[in-house]
């Protein structure tokens, strides 16, 4: 509706693309809308517009760039990074984010290869409301149970890096990112 009064029509599907994208903020989904309206103009929003225009929130912008370095598409995950740095995230709240979704691949392995249900972790971990990370660990990752332990003692012993050093939290993202990729591709971090 919000779309019709600006001359452009919005499918479900794309709104849905935009909330996935974007996040669930009315005012920040307002704010998207108007822009994504001032690009099209008239007519419909498609998606490959949404994509290109829409940014998205925080926490989709490391999910997408763990997605990334899971199906070894490390360009992309580097481009992830860059566009995190640009809008001045903080390096330890990209590594929590980024460290979350890691272990929610974990489990997801974890409860596969007992032959258990995805809906113990929910009863066993704060699932609740957020069954759709379960779902997304599922579908996104392709690491092997061992590759998992490797990176997540990438993530902590970055974790630590950063807390306790004088480091360029920057860089050792960049690092992380690149021990994570080679992790991906079988190699060991070095």
């Amino acid at each position: 509706a919000a779309a019709q009064k600006r001359g452009c029509t919005l499918s479900r599907q794309n709104a849905a693309h935009l909330l996935s994208l974007s996040g669930n903020d009315l005012q920040t989904l307002h704010n998207e809308l108007e822009k994504l309206c001032a690009f099209t103009g008239s007519g419909e929003i498609i998606k490959a517009t949404i994509e290109q225009v829409a940014v998205p929130n925080f926490e989709t912008t490391v999910f997408l760039m763990a997605n990334a370095l899971a199906v070894g598409d490390y360009s992309k995950a580097q481009q992830r990074l860059a566009l995190l740095f640009a809008q001045n995230e903080e390096p330890v709240a990209i590594l929590a984010v980024l460290s979350s979704v890691y272990v929610d691949f974990y489990r997801v392995r974890a409860c596969e290869e007992s032959g258990r249900p995805l809906s113990e972790l929910t009863a066993q971990f704060d699932y609740k409301g957020k069954e759709f990370r379960l779902k997304n660990a599922r579908r996104d990752c392709k690491l092997s149970m061992q590759a998992l332990r490797q990176s997540l003692q990438l993530l902590l012993e970055t974790d630590v890096a950063l807390k306790s050093a004088r480091a360029d939290g920057k860089l050792l993202l960049q690092t992380l990112l690149a021990k994570l990729q080679s992790v991906a591709e079988g190699g060991e971090a070095q």
